[in-house]
């Protein structure tokens, strides 16, 4: 894990985890084992995890087929109740600590809570969301796995199935027509 800023990492003698509450964000377009190894960090550092869905307000896009109740539904059948959800819609600020401070805001009202540390991938420009005095710590979790949500989508058009349970959480397999279908659409909308 890198951490930007350097802070004690343990947990107070009172809790028996480091953080009372932390956040993941992202598309999750699908949902895949990238996303469940930040997810599962973050159960094993908070009390309470806070999952925020990306890119849920709009058209169905190659890039983004799959609405937001769907990727709802993927992160439930995974996680269950172990996590909140809500949704992030997309807005276009262009300067990266007001989309920090725009993706705090939405977890304050969404969670009732601020967040003190948002677990991210290895994506460089995330850090910048939270300038250099911001109370958030951000934790980049180190890949274990090469895996990206264009890689599992260009999978599962190409029918290769036999390549998923590496790329995706089993409980979701099932779902994998459902996925397909969906992407389709999306990726070759009718004329």
């Amino acid at each position: 894990m890198n951490s930007e800023r350097k802070r004690p990492v343990g947990p107070p003698s009172n809790r028996s985890k480091t953080f009372r509450f932390g956040i993941v964000a992202g598309r999750f377009q699908p949902l895949h084992l990238g996303h469940c190894d930040l997810i599962d960090t973050a159960l094993r550092l908070c009390d309470r995890v806070g999952v925020m869905i990306g890119s849920c307000v709009g058209p169905q896009s190659a890039d983004n087929p799959l609405s937001y109740s769907d990727r709802l539904c993927l992160l439930r059948q995974v996680y269950g109740d172990r996590i909140e959800v809500c949704s992030l819609p997309d807005i276009d600020i262009g300067v990266p600590d007001l989309w920090g401070k725009y993706l705090i805001k939405t977890a304050q009202l969404n969670f009732g809570k601020t967040p003190e540390v948002i677990f991210m991938g290895e994506e460089k420009e995330r850090p910048r969301w939270f300038g250099k005095d911001s109370e958030i710590l951000v934790l980049q979790i180190k890949k274990s796995r090469q895996i990206s949500g264009s890689a599992v989508r260009a999978a599962l058009l190409a029918e290769r199935d036999d390549t998923l349970q590496d790329k995706m959480p089993e409980k979701i397999l099932p779902a994998c027509g459902y996925l397909k279908d969906k992407i389709r659409a999306a990726s070759f909308p009718p004329v």
